[in-house]
């Protein structure tokens, strides 16, 4: 096995987080990447988070590659932005595809990975990733500029995960009966909607299975920074973790400067770091 865990292939724009190399490990792969002309989709951003053998948020899938207008139709909608794991704008296609990555820096307890992609005119996307404690992640998107709309950052979901949509606790979680669970949870404080999705995936040639999606929500009607704070926590058993977040003095998601208490379950977790 090779000598580290987390890495960066930074020409292509693909990160991986991990906490082992066998397949019991957690494992995240995050595609920011630059243009990838015709063969890529607009979906800077988006991920596969693999725990214990399970992929939880599987790619689309290709279904079809290319042919007629009908044809390029059924691959046009897995090509969409919306059904894949990052922000959108008014749930329209990112127009640009060239992340820049601002930070990347993996430890022993700490991975951070920020990156900023200019995905529709006057808006830019800044996602952090924080893999923390090799057990769960969080991640603060910030949409940046003046463009007005609704605001949306989207997960899709494995077609058997059988989720529960909490939308009063804004969270939502798997309910596999082995116990190999995932939690996913907005900690936003402020207006903040979750709202179920229709998806699908393909993971053969013209072959496609319906599955669960969501988003969080909410509007931006200013030149205001808008940011969500999700946090992603893998968990075995049927009981969902109890989680909370708390600001610390210096916390300032503008400024990049990191300062939180994570408590889940009663076991609290303090996390400093610069986002860029």
């Amino acid at each position: 096995m090779p000598g580290y865990l987390s890495s960066a292939l930074t020409p292509s724009g693909f990160y991986t987080f991990r906490n082992g190399w066998d397949n019991k490990s957690t494992v995240m792969v995050l595609k920011a990447s630059p243009p990838g002309k015709f063969h890529a989709q607009p979906d800077n951003g988006t991920f596969e988070l693999w725990v214990k053998g399970r992929n939880f948020t599987p790619d689309a899938g290709a279904y079809v590659y290319s042919g007629d207008a009908a044809i390029n139709k059924m691959r046009d909608w897995y090509r969409q932005t919306r059904v894949h794991n990052t922000l959108t704008l008014d749930n329209q296609n990112m127009v640009v595809t060239k992340a820049v990555q601002n930070k990347w820096q993996a430890g022993d307890y700490l991975d951070v990975l920020t990156y900023t992609n200019p995905s529709y005119n006057e808006l830019n996307h800044q996602r952090s990733i924080l893999f923390i404690d090799q057990q769960y992640f969080l991640i603060v998107d910030r949409a940046i500029g003046k463009a007005t709309g609704t605001l949306s950052v989207h997960f899709q979901l494995k077609e058997d995960s059988n989720p529960v949509f909490d939308k009063a606790g804004k969270k939502v979680y798997t309910s596999y009966p082995d116990g190999n669970n995932l939690l996913i949870q907005s900690l936003n404080t402020d207006n903040l909607s979750l709202a179920e999705e229709k998806s699908k995936v393909s993971y053969e040639y013209m072959k496609e299975t319906e599955r669960p999606a969501f988003s969080f929500e909410k509007p931006k009607t200013d030149a205001q920074t808008q940011q969500f704070v999700s946090i992603l926590c893998p968990y075995s058993g049927n009981t969902v973790p109890q989680i909370t977040i708390k600001e610390n003095e210096g916390n300032d998601y503008e400024k990049g400067n990191i300062n939180l208490t994570i408590s889940i379950d009663g076991k609290k977790s303090k996390v400093k770091a610069k986002l860029y």
